[in-house]
């Protein structure tokens, strides 16, 4: 995802692990990420909330009020929380939408508006800022100063070769796997085989590096080790598994079908298989 970030996005992404660390988080939340946008020098984002009013001693108060301090990191890493890592992909989302060729500063902060129970949408409303002020301001902000924006927007940081990220579909078909599935003790007592097909749309950028699109040879052992580790009774279970280990584990991926067929059917007629279908999207 980040290669697809301006260096000004991914400054307010480091800027954000800093104040996880300053607040003695192991995490990177909204709070964190809204943190990072306010203490940089320039930038879309920066220039709006300024603009706004928004101060970092101010912002730091109010996540100190509303979330705490913590007992100090527990290691180097800091993982984005759940509702963090569905703004970064609303975020990506926004670029999309908009025809954008990076993910900027301005994506950052919309995308930090599509989470509404999460703590820097809380700290906003504290602040007294409505969601569509925010974009309102943003949107005259970039209208203003186009020019002194993001640098991707004057080529700098274009993905390579100059191409902008689009929205691709791709399909895995006839996956075979052998797992223990079924109503009764008898039939889950041995593996048996299924068939699983996958059909997504995900954002890629326009290069001809694996880094950029999603790997479909670790999507298929991801997606075959759920199925293949745990038993299950109903195909309904498999399938929502493993369309939640798909979004939960590629965040480029925008929308997927799962279907799961089960070739041996326990049934007095001859058929060649039942089949259960789901879609899922962020």
């Amino acid at each position: 995802m980040f290669e697809r970030f301006t260096d000004r996005a991914r400054e307010a992404v480091e800027l954000a692990r800093e104040e996880a660390g300053y607040f003695g988080h192991s995490y990177i939340g909204t709070e964190h990420l809204l943190l990072g946008l306010v203490r940089q020098r320039d930038g879309a984002a920066r220039r709006a909330l300024s603009s706004l009013g928004v101060s970092l001693k101010e912002t730091r108060d109010l996540v100190g009020g509303l979330v705490g301090y913590g007992r100090g990191p527990a290691g180097e890493d800091f993982p984005f929380t759940p509702p963090a890592r569905r703004a970064l992909e609303a975020a990506l989302r926004e670029a999309l939408q908009r025809g954008d060729t990076h993910v900027g500063t301005e994506h950052l902060l919309l995308g930090l508006l599509h989470e509404r129970r999460a703590d820097a949408y809380r700290v906003l409303d504290e602040l007294g800022l409505e969601p569509e002020r925010v974009r309102r301001e943003l949107e005259r902000v970039l209208k203003e100063a186009p020019a002194r924006d993001e640098p991707g927007r004057a080529g700098e940081d274009r993905t390579p070769e100059g191409e902008p990220p689009a929205v691709l579909r791709a399909a895995v078909r006839g996956l075979e796997v052998h797992a223990r599935c079924g109503v009764s003790p008898e039939e889950r007592a041995l593996p048996q085989k299924l068939l699983l097909d996958l059909e997504y749309s995900y954002a890629a950028g326009g290069n001809d590096d694996i880094r950029g699109v999603v790997d479909y040879g670790e999507l298929v052992e991801g997606a075959a080790r759920v199925l293949e580790r745990r038993e299950f009774r109903l195909l309904e279970t498999a399938v929502g598994r493993v369309g939640r280990f798909v979004l939960e584990s590629f965040p480029d991926v925008l929308e997927l079908e799962v279907a799961i067929t089960k070739v041996r059917v326990p049934v007095g007629r001859s058929l060649g298989g039942v089949t259960v279908r789901g879609e899922f999207r962020r």
